[in-house]
């Protein structure tokens, strides 16, 4: 993270620093942690192998007290499809325990269910219908396999009477669903999209290896990159499978630990982070906690990219040069595209947790000052 960022005089007195929306067509930006982020699933009752049985629902409240709120990932995610063996404990224990715990978790709480029309998912929304001013997020497995985006709008109908703040996240693990992604996108519940790596390689009867995958699905990954850019809403990377040992170290001591300490798998968990990042998706899940740190250090633009991207976007206002015009900046000669990225490594950061005023105030005065289809071609996502 960027403490205590300096804004020189110059970027300062051509920005309106006291706006804090963004304005676009048909919405509103809002400037904060928005996005989905690293996304922790969560087992609502977890097995434990050393005794072989299942938790209690007691035990399952102290482990959500003593873990869920102190987790640094942006989201929880509660699963309750794949992921999830008692199914039907889970639910009791949700909606009894959400109402008491959800204020002491910090970010996002989301709710992967069960595929639309089973029976198990017939019992997933009357939960919903108890929970449902605890969620932020309901993740639909298996998005459109079986009647297409009539799913999302089904589920969308029913989750409007109860919140015009829930969102859907569908989840692409099927081709079918990839070839109808464009409609998937284009409903208004639905900001984020999910690719299920594995059940799609299923599904292809496609052998994808823990160290491998990205390469491996790179086809299907750049076609639903592009759909989502076009839509203008966001993606979420693949879960990785690989373990870690041992707990990785504070952000701020990963950078040495990776070059020196660090196991293959967490340089391999690392990387595939640091790739979906650099191609501008919205979060990441994960399957354990000790993935959580390694993974939003990848995520979150470093530090010494932030101030360069602060020092092009001063360059840029002071020659007022943002919606034309070349200048020279350091060794390289830079236009209009290249300060519309600088823009977009500060909009990531905070869209992505880092809460220092000034990159807000920076992306707020930026944004204010631009027309408003300059503003959807630069950053086309809406507010949570």
């Amino acid at each position: 993270m960027v403490q205590n960022i300096e804004i020189s005089d110059a970027l300062k007195n051509n920005l309106h620093a006291e706006v804090e929306q963004m304005r676009l067509p048909g919405g509103s930006y809002s400037i904060r942690s928005a996005w989905p982020g690293i996304q922790l699933y969560y087992p609502p009752i977890k097995y434990l192998p050393q005794q072989e049985r299942y938790e209690s629902e007691k035990e399952a409240l102290e482990r959500l007290q003593k873990y869920a709120r102190q987790s640094q990932a942006h989201s929880i995610i509660f699963d309750l499809e794949d992921g999830c063996r008692q199914k039907s404990l889970s639910r009791s224990f949700l909606q009894a325990a959400l109402p008491e715990i959800r204020s002491q978790i910090p970010g996002r709480v989301a709710l992967r269910i069960n595929p639309l029309y089973t029976a198990e998912n017939k019992l997933d929304l009357r939960l919903i219908e108890t929970i449902h001013p605890y969620l932020d997020d309901v993740m639909l497995a298996k998005a459109g396999e079986a009647r297409g985006v009539t799913e999302i709008k089904d589920l969308q109908n029913f989750l409007e009477p109860l919140s015009q703040n829930i969102r859907i996240q569908p989840i692409i693990e099927h081709p079918k669903s990839l070839k109808i992604a464009e409609a998937i996108f284009a409903q208004s519940a639905v900001e984020h999209v999910v690719f299920g790596i594995h059940d799609f390689s299923r599904a292809l009867h496609l052998q994808i290896t823990p160290d491998n995958w990205q390469n491996e699905l790179y086809p299907f990954i750049c076609t639903l990159t592009a759909e989502a850019r076009l839509a203008g809403k966001g993606l979420i990377g693949g879960v990785e499978t690989l373990l870690l040992d041992s707990d990785p170290p504070e952000i701020s001591l990963i950078p040495e630990w990776l070059v020196g300490h660090a196991e293959p798998n967490a340089k391999i968990i690392f990387q595939h982070a640091k790739r979906e990042a650099s191609m501008g998706f919205t979060g990441k899940q994960v399957i354990h906690p000790n993935h959580i740190r390694l993974i939003r250090y990848a995520f979150q633009p470093l530090a010494e990219n932030i101030h360069r991207s602060l020092r092009i976007l001063e360059a840029a206002v002071t020659a007022n040069a943002f919606l034309g015009g070349a200048i020279r900046f350091e060794d390289e000669m830079m236009d209009p595209p290249m300060f519309a990225k600088a823009l977009q490594v500060i909009l990531r950061s905070v869209m992505l947790g880092n809460k220092e005023k000034n990159l807000s105030d920076v992306c707020s005065g930026i944004i204010e000052s631009l027309p408003e289809d300059k503003i959807y071609e630069i950053w086309p996502y809406r507010s949570l």
